[in-house]
């Protein structure tokens, strides 16, 4: 292993870091590198496995000592837990945390910001975007489509109508509950008593 430029191992870039390595010379590993090293941790003596870079960059702490601390990610926000992608883990994570992580989600875009503004409702800058970001606010308890009209909100097809007001302009999926057909409509005009098409259809 070639040994990093000065001052770029982690010995001497992140001495607080480097001094929790576990059977390995940090001064031997750059602070940037990728590979997954074995750590143990100077309070409780907890030991795991991270990313160099992760944990000079601030990520993957000591998860013992982060569980113990405060609740993670996982238990407090498990669906924005399950959109955070490797080499982050939401089990090492609060929901106060300004970490800025990588997320993917449900629609398959990906895209970077805190774990904080995630679990104050920032969701993906594409949707929000694509189908109206005013329309995407979280709405309050009890207020969302899944509270003021859960008939229409099992019609939802693809997506969280906890995550909407009846109110929202957002126009998205939707799959009819009687026929099975699907269609596209704005959230606003379902309240509306805006139906399946086909069904109507076949009434007339």
């Amino acid at each position: 292993m070639s040994v990093p430029a000065p001052g770029r191992s982690l010995a001497e870039a992140h001495p607080a870091v480097a001094a929790e390595a576990d059977g390995w010379d940090p001064a031997r590993v750059s602070a940037g590198s990728r590979a997954q090293r074995t750590w143990r941790c100077r309070d409780c003596d907890a030991i795991w496995t991270a990313e160099v870079r992760a944990r000079s960059r601030g990520h993957r702490p000591c998860p013992t000592c982060s569980q113990r601390a405060h609740p993670p990610l996982t238990q407090t926000h498990p669906e924005i837990a399950a959109q955070m992608l490797a080499p982050f883990n939401p089990d090492d994570y609060t929901h106060g945390s300004k970490a800025k992580v990588r997320w993917r989600g449900p629609q398959g875009h990906e895209w970077e910001a805190t774990i904080h503004n995630r679990t104050k409702g920032s969701g993906c800058p594409v949707c929000a975007r694509g189908a109206g970001g005013r329309a995407r606010r979280r709405p309050n308890p009890g207020g969302s489509l899944a509270d003021t009209h859960p008939e229409i909100a099992d019609e939802a097809d693809g997506w969280d109508p906890s995550a909407y007001r009846p109110g929202s302009s957002a126009r998205l999926d939707w799959q009819c509950s009687t026929c099975g057909h699907r269609w596209t409509s704005t959230v606003f005009r379902r309240t509306q008593r805006s139906g399946c098409p086909a069904c109507a259809r076949a009434i007339r």
